[in-house]
């Protein structure tokens, strides 16, 4: 069985997570892990060069990063 788990920093993807936890699967189910990150509100037309934009979006991966080993740790 495949299962894939979408993500946020919310108090509903923390209660898919629980909900996923508490079900019963069969041993070699696999869990994918899927985050998205928004960069759209961070670009502008023609400013995707801009060094803010790459700063901001780099600290979007590192947090993004962090929720899924969390998500991954509590699983």
């Amino acid at each position: 069985m495949r299962i894939l788990l979408a993500i946020d920093d919310s108090k509903f993807s923390e209660a898919a997570t629980q909900t996923l936890i508490a079900q019963v699967r069969p041993r070699d189910t696999e869990v994918h892990i899927l985050h998205v990150i928004e960069l759209y509100p961070l670009l502008r037309l023609g400013e995707q060069t801009r060094p803010e934009v790459a700063v901001a979006s780099e600290e979007h991966r590192h947090q993004a990063s962090a929720l899924v080993a969390k998500t991954v740790k509590v699983l």
